[in-house]
């Protein structure tokens, strides 16, 4: 039975947060192109920026939602951009941690800003009790997403 109270249909949540998704990308890729950085570019400097430890390139990866193979490309153009470095990992001669440089490091923070400048554009229209609200719901999908299949994840 529908729920009156929503403005959609609950079975388009999923719908509506992809195409949230991509409006959002799209709002941050315009905001950033200034510095010559699209989605794909700043997403990666950001994660550097806030992980503890550099991480390896396979951490990475998981942690941008993408495979190892795509991301090589786009730490050569990092790298040949001055922005990061591939170093050796001291306990895994196999495995490369990607570390910021300094020029790196100084444009992740100015993104940082930019993002959270977007952000807070983004939900200025809503109360903190929305922002709340929100804040929970997408902790609730994102938790059901994280579900092992067997537990009947969507």
């Amino acid at each position: 039975m529908p729920d009156h109270h929503l403005p959609f249909p609950a079975e388009e949540i999923g719908l509506r947060l992809v195409l949230l998704g991509r409006r959002w990308r799209n709002a941050l890729d315009e905001r950033l192109r200034h510095a010559g950085l699209t989605d794909a570019t700043w997403r990666p400097l950001v994660h550097l920026r806030r992980l503890p430890e550099p991480p390896t390139q396979r951490e990475l990866a998981a942690l941008l939602g993408i495979e190892g193979p795509s991301l090589v490309p786009l730490l050569d153009s990092l790298a040949k951009a001055g922005l990061i470095e591939r170093r050796p990992d001291e306990h895994d001669r196999r495995a490369r941690r990607i570390h910021l440089t300094s020029k790196g490091r100084e444009l992740a923070s100015n993104m940082q800003r930019e993002v959270s400048a977007a952000e807070s554009a983004l939900v200025s229209s809503l109360s903190r009790e929305d922002q709340a609200d929100c804040a929970r719901a997408l902790t609730l999908l994102e938790g059901a997403l994280n579900k092992p299949a067997q537990e009947g994840r969507p």
